[in-house]
């Protein structure tokens, strides 16, 4: 079986344990409810797509473009999304236990009721994300660099 992104890429689905979409435009994409553990996106383009309530345990999405990606409730535990582009991107309920997100950049992300237990965010950028209810050490956020207040102009993202 197989299904197409918004970009016309065919996609095999299911997408085999351990797959490589490295450097992928995958744009649009419809993940919801998918199995992806240790799945590698890795600097792929999956802007704008939908991994509402995947298993990404283990997922590799170093250096990728996530811009406006749907994370609800899906679970990232140990994923690597460090270098990652997460600007507009929904990661409510998701758990993020020992993620990695080392210079990650989140703006204008909602981050509501989001578990980042034990995930790295060495210089991070949070800059007018949503940390309500959202389970994190003081210790993690001093790593990372956070700012808030007004809406960040587009090109500070």
């Amino acid at each position: 079986m197989s299904f197409y992104d918004r970009s016309q890429n065919i996609v095999p689905f299911p997408l085999p344990s351990g797959s490589s979409y490295q450097g992928a435009l995958l744009t649009s994409s419809y993940f919801v409810g998918a199995s992806l553990q240790g799945m590698n996106f890795s600097q792929a383009d999956l802007s704008g797509s939908n991994f509402r309530g995947a298993d990404l345990r283990g997922a590799n999405f170093v250096g990728a473009w996530l811009r406006e990606v749907d994370f609800q409730h899906a679970n990232l535990t140990g994923a690597n999304l460090s270098e990652a582009d997460l600007a507009d991107a929904n990661l409510a309920g998701a758990n993020l236990t020992s993620a990695n997100l080392r210079q990650a950049h989140l703006c204008r992300t909602c981050c509501q009721n989001t578990d980042f237990t034990n995930a790295v965010l060495v210089d991070a950028v949070f800059l007018n994300v949503d940390l309500s209810y959202a389970q994190v050490s003081r210790e993690s956020l001093e790593s990372a660099m956070v700012r808030g207040g007004k809406p960040a102009p587009v090109d500070d993202c």
